[in-house]
């Protein structure tokens, strides 16, 4: 949907004049009306001679201004438009730093704004006409809030940010702070670039773009969107990675990462999702709204459950997992066992259904031997399989004589 806010367009005579639009897009009326509000707010001020307010007509160039009986808070707008309201034609690729007096900055001039922020907690306000470059610097004790309208909008996000992205092609870089980002078009976020920085992000996508968030040196909690995407956790651990509808893929990053797919999804979808646990304690599930699920366990102990309708696909490693197949009516687990370079992996696998399951030994590795486990953990029993590079994998309700026929083999089915 597009739609527009209107901003005061420069100063005549120590007043008010010009009015600038900005065009939006993807915003909802009700979202619209909230941000013309704190607009309104704003320019009052600058109106009253509260607030300075700088208007820099970036096609001329030409910047007309009023000083406002505070030092900070003020406005700067860098625009198409005089400060008498008249349009300037044509586009502009200029540079610009935030003077220190103003806290509210709006873009909106067809063509590239480069914006270096002034270290003080601001708001942005950037126009679907405009494809903005914003540093934030730092932020100090506060937190910058950043408005992408529609345009396509890069973000150096240095500090703590909170970022609304309505459409667009958008790219957030996180340097260090923490920060917010929430988008309805197609994004990537990164996450600590470049070396030496770290930050953490909550990535939040309801809108039907694909989406691309990559930890890297980070921490990330990410609810994916409609369209489907890449979702990377960060090495600082601690990642939740939740996918929506459409086909994900999920990759932990460090220690403690929840993998979810399909649990932020608002209808059953066929797509496939791909989930893969780094380094470190993980967990990875699929929901019943997912179909075909590929799940890969990394070198941590992890925990492995898929409700997913199609077919299930669990990689073991040479660590510990535990894996609860669907049993979901004609959904399918097979389960690829042992790892002949590294060996002794250890591996549970609940809910295995010999009608419909498989569990198959991988690179020329073959079931050596079958034993009962009389543990107490398992009540209704258990049977280890031994493999021949040293890899356990014990079967939950069954017993060694339903398995032992299987020795010497590569296949339980």
């Amino acid at each position: 949907m597009s739609q527009s806010i209107s901003i005061g367009g420069g100063v005549n005579n120590q007043k008010l004049t010009g009015i600038v639009t900005i065009p939006t897009s993807n915003l909802t009326p009700s979202q619209v009306a909230s941000l013309q509000s704190l607009l309104n707010a704003d320019f009052s001020a600058a109106a009253q001679g509260t607030v300075d307010l700088i208007d820099f007509d970036a096609v001329i160039p030409q910047t007309f201004s009023t000083a406002g009986s505070q030092s900070t808070g003020g406005i700067y707008e860098v625009t198409n438009t005089s400060g008498t309201g008249v349009t300037s034609p044509g586009s502009v690729n200029v540079a610009v730093t935030v003077p220190s007096s103003t806290s509210n900055v709006i873009l909106q001039a067809p063509g590239t704004i480069s914006v270096t922020g002034n270290g003080q907690a601001s708001t942005y306000f950037i126009g679907s006409q405009t494809a903005a470059l914003i540093t934030t610097g730092g932020s100090g004790a506060g937190t910058n809030t950043i408005y992408g309208l529609g345009g396509n909008t890069t973000i150096n996000a240095a500090g703590d940010n909170q970022i609304s992205l309505s459409g667009g092609n958008d790219l957030v870089r996180v340097l260090n702070g923490n920060d917010t980002v929430n988008a309805t078009g197609s994004a990537t976020v990164r996450v600590g670039i470049p070396n030496g920085y770290a930050g953490s992000v909550d990535f939040i996508n309801n809108g039907t773009g694909s989406v691309v968030v990559l930890g890297q040196r980070g921490s990330v909690t990410a609810f994916g969107g409609n369209a489907g995407g890449l979702l990377y956790g960060g090495t600082a651990g601690n990642n939740q990675l939740v996918a929506g509808n459409g086909s994900f893929t999920l990759v932990g990053g460090g220690n403690g990462d929840t993998l979810a797919a399909g649990y932020n999804a608002t209808f059953s979808t066929s797509n496939n999702n791909d989930l893969f646990a780094g380094v470190g304690n993980e967990t990875l599930g699929a929901s019943q709204a997912t179909n075909n699920n590929l799940f890969a366990a990394g070198s941590g102990n992890d925990v492995i459950s898929s409700a997913g309708a199609g077919a299930q696909y669990f990689f073991t490693s040479s660590s510990s997992s535990t894996i609860y197949g669907s049993t979901v009516t004609g959904a399918t687990n097979t389960y690829f066992v042992s790892n002949s370079t590294a060996g002794g992996g250890s591996s549970v696998l609940e809910n295995f259904n010999m009608a419909t399951d498989q569990v198959v030994a991988r690179n020329g590795v073959v079931i050596s031997s079958v034993n009962n486990i009389t543990a107490s953990i398992y009540p209704t029993g258990a049977a280890a399989v031994m493999l021949s590079d040293g890899s356990q994998i014990t079967m939950v309700g069954y017993n060694a004589s339903q398995l032992t026929k299987f020795v010497g083999g590569s296949v339980i089915n």
